[in-house]
């Protein structure tokens, strides 16, 4: 089951710390990780960012 009903911002994190939407979203902070970054909404209204190391 997927955790997210409504992703918002895919993309990845650059070496920096950004998340770099793939669709010309804007994206947020990730600090620490360079891998792939998600925003998106669960249980029906709650934000939730989150980065998945390589």
């Amino acid at each position: 089951m997927d955790l997210c009903s409504d992703v918002k911002v895919p993309g990845t994190c650059s070496a920096s710390g950004s998340c770099v939407a793939n669709q010309g979203q804007s994206g947020f902070t990730c600090p620490g990780c360079n891998g792939v970054c998600l925003q998106c909404t669960i249980f029906g209204g709650i934000q939730l960012k989150y980065c998945l190391a390589f």
